[in-house]
C-alpha cells in the first residue's frame, strides 16, 4: 500500500494563495458579520467532547476578503441579495491548506480536516443557505483544482449536513423527543449520528482521534472506579491506557492496519537466527520502506525501529 509524506506542498500553497486572491480582484469587498452565537443548549455540559476539540475560532484579520454574492434571500423576500457569505480569502485558504493528499493527489480525511471544517463553520454554529454553500464549493474548486479539489468540496458539504444534524440532536430532547441521560449514551448517539450522515469509513477516518480520546476517557473513569485495585495497579493500568491512547492519536494514514503488519514482519526478523548488528539493519530497512519521511518523524518517539 502507498504512504503519504503529508508534507507541505509550497508551490501548491502559493498556487492556491493567487488563485483565490485573484477570485476577489475587482469585486466588491465586504466584511464578515459576527457568526451566530451557540443556543444555550449547546453548552460543553450538554454536549459530547467532540464538539469543543477543535481550534479556537480565529477573529477576523485585516485583508482582503471574498466579493458579496447577489442573489435571493431563501426565505422569498425577493430584490435583496443573500447575506455577507462568512468566508475569508484566509479562511478557504486554510481550510484547503489543512486537506493532506496521498501520493496520487487524492484527498486523505483526518483529524487535521476534520478540525479545519469545525473552524471554517465555527463548530457548527454558523448557518448557511444552499447558495452560500455552493458558492463555498466554488471557492474550494477554484484554489484547489482536480479531484482533491472536487473531493474536498463535497466533504465540506457532507460535513455541514452532519453539523446540521448534530445541531439537531443536540437541541432539548434530540432529534426523536427523547433526551440520553449519560455522556456516554451521548456520544454512542453521535457516533450513530456521524455513520448515518458520512457513511462508516469516512466517519471513522475523520473521528478517530476523537473516538480515542473519548475511550480513553471512559477507561479510565472506570478504572479510578474500580474498587478491587490497589492504587499501585490503577497506575499500572493508567500507564498503559495512557500508552494505547498515544499510540491511536498517530496521524499515519492508515495507521492501525499498517502498524500491525509492521510489526509482524519485524517480528519475524527479530525471531531468525541473525547477529543484532544484521537485525538492527533489516528492521531500519523495514521502517523506510513501510513510512515516509515525515511519518518516520511523527513515529520516532514509539522507537518502532529499535531492536
Amino acid at each position: 500500500m502507498s504512504h503519504s509524506d503529508g508534507r507541505p506542498n509550497p508551490r501548491r500553497a502559493a498556487l492556491l494563495g493567487t488563485t483565490l486572491l485573484l477570485l476577489v480582484a475587482g469585486s466588491v469587498w465586504f466584511w464578515p458579520e459576527p457568526s451566530p452565537k451557540p443556543s444555550a443548549h449547546a453548552s460543553g455540559s450538554e454536549l459530547p467532547a467532540e464538539q469543543h476539540e477543535a481550534s479556537p475560532i480565529p477573529q477576523p484579520k485585516p485583508g482582503k476578503p471574498l466579493p458579496v454574492a447577489k442573489g435571493r434571500r431563501d426565505d422569498g423576500m425577493s430584490g435583496e441579495p443573500v447575506a455577507d457569505i462568512p468566508f475569508t480569502v484566509d479562511g478557504v485558504f486554510q481550510l484547503v491548506q489543512a486537506m493532506r493528499l496521498d501520493d496520487t493527489g487524492n484527498l486523505v480525511p483526518d483529524n487535521n480536516a476534520r478540525q479545519a471544517l469545525e473552524r471554517i463553520f465555527h463548530n457548527g454554529a454558523l448557518m448557511l443557505s444552499e447558495q452560500q454553500l455552493g458558492h463555498l464549493a466554488e471557492l474550494i474548486r477554484a484554489g484547489l483544482p482536480g479531484p482533491a479539489g472536487e473531493q474536498t468540496a463535497t466533504l465540506a458539504s457532507d460535513y455541514y449536513r452532519f453539523l446540521e444534524a448534530r445541531r439537531t440532536l443536540a437541541a432539548p430532547n434530540g432529534a426523536d423527543g427523547r433526551s440520553p441521560t449519560s455522556p456516554e449514551q451521548r456520544y454512542r448517539g453521535l457516533q450513530q449520528l456521524r455513520v448515518s450522515q458520512l457513511g462508516e469509513e469516512l466517519a471513522n477516518q475523520l473521528f478517530r482521534a476523537s473516538d480515542a480520546h473519548f475511550e480513553y476517557m471512559l477507561a479510565a473513569r472506570r478504572l479510578q472506579a474500580n474498587p478491587d485495585l490497589n492504587l499501585e495497579e490503577k497506575l499500572k493500568r493508567s500507564k498503559a491506557l495512557n500508552n494505547t491512547l498515544q499510540t491511536d492519536l498517530i496521524e499515519v494514514d492508515n495507521w492501525p492496519q499498517r502498524r500491525t503488519r509492521y510489526l509482524e514482519q519485524k517480528r519475524l526478523i527479530l525471531d531468525a537466527a541473525l547477529p543484532d548488528e544484521d537485525k538492527q539493519r533489516q528492521i531500519d530497512d523495514l521502517f523506510t520502506d513501510t513510512f515516509g519521511a515525515d511519518e518516520r518523524q511523527v513515529l520516532a518517539p514509539l522507537n518502532l525501529n529499535h531492536l
